[in-house]
């Protein structure tokens, strides 16, 4: 489900909010890049993430977080375990 790689990512999340591939793989060098892609993969297919367009460069993306109300859409099963992970991280994202 969530390993250590994915909670690092969604940690990096609640310090900036816009992220790249080449950020996280600087910030968690203990992880390839390949599996930074196949976790941003994994995030984004669950709906915790967004990609968007870098529109200085745009053969790169930018990676977000979603909102509640995106991730609410987007997953109708979803655990408990992961519907709190969720909330947490957008809580702390929001200074609550």
């Amino acid at each position: 489900m969530f390993d250590d790689c994915m909670k690092q990512i969604l940690i990096e999340f609640n310090k900036t909010s816009n992220i790249t591939i080449d950020y996280l793989t600087d910030k968690l060098s203990n992880h390839s890049k390949d599996d930074i892609k196949y976790r941003l993969r994994r995030l984004r297919e669950k709906g915790m993430i967004r990609r968007r367009p870098n529109v200085i460069d745009m053969r790169r993306v930018f990676y977000r977080l979603a909102t509640l109300e995106e991730y609410y859409a987007s997953n109708s099963s979803l655990s408990d375990f992961e519907l709190r992970l969720f909330e947490e991280i957008s809580n702390i994202k929001k200074g609550n």
